[in-house]
């Protein structure tokens, strides 16, 4: 539907379900889906209806990250085999991190997140490592009249939270999340960078906290940090974590 909507300014109900030959009801719930998502708004409330630029958007982030996605895939390899957890790569989009890759670890107790999975950036070890490169006023503006989702007791809660975080990333060169989305959950995330030094995509590693102790933390961290500098390597950069 989308792909015929792109082909005119607008269009009614009636013509688009003619066009592309499905029921109008089932069109209208399908453009009141795609409206709540931000791919199809209308000219005014119950007239035309017309594709925003979410499509363009969602296209220029997928050709941005074709090249850090076929580049990050045999370390991804490399990086299980080192730690034998769940690693995935992840991009930012607004306040939240999308995932784009992932490979899951061979133990029966393991995390997994669907390709496609958005959370808050927050909650996330590969989101905050990706806020942790921005500048405090970028942040600032990012979360400017966002109130914080508490999914757990250990979720950050406010800014001043976010930032006393950002800072403890940033002296150890990596982020972790404990327990911020998922109890007994805990991960270890970096940033990637391009060829412009540009973060343009997390690396992290996922596991059960009864296989990841904290005293294992900074051992595991190193191995992530390895891996993430190694995709920004590969991508050009002169950029690196640590």
């Amino acid at each position: 539907m989308l792909e015929t909507m792109v082909d005119r300014e607008d269009w009614d109900l009636g013509s688009l379900a003619e066009e592309i030959d499905i029921p109008k009801a089932t069109v209208m719930r399908m453009l009141l889906t795609l409206k709540s998502m931000g791919y199809v708004d209308q000219v005014e409330i119950g007239k035309r209806y017309y594709v925003t630029t979410r499509l363009f958007d969602i296209g220029s982030r997928a050709v941005r990250n074709i090249d850090v996605f076929k580049l990050s895939r045999p370390i991804m390899e490399d990086l299980l085999n080192q730690c034998d957890e769940t690693v995935y790569l992840s991009v930012l989009s607004g306040i939240d991190v999308i995932v784009i890759s992932k490979i899951l670890s061979r133990h029966y107790l393991k995390v997994d997140s669907y390709v496609g999975d958005r959370v808050r950036s927050y909650h996330a070890s590969g989101g905050k490592a990706l806020l942790a490169v921005l500048t405090p006023e970028e942040r600032l503006r990012l979360f400017s009249g966002h109130t914080f989702e508490q999914m757990t007791e250990k979720s950050i809660a406010s800014i001043a939270q976010l930032e006393a975080e950002m800072k403890k990333a940033n002296a150890k060169g990596y982020a972790l999340a404990d327990e911020e989305r998922f109890k007994d959950i805990r991960s270890v995330g970096v940033a990637v960078f391009n060829h412009r030094n540009e973060p343009i995509a997390a690396l992290s590693a996922v596991a059960p906290k009864v296989r990841l102790k904290m005293a294992d933390i900074p051992a595991f961290a190193g191995k992530v940090v390895a891996a993430g500098n190694e995709i920004s390597r590969k991508m050009g950069a002169s950029r690196f974590i640590g």
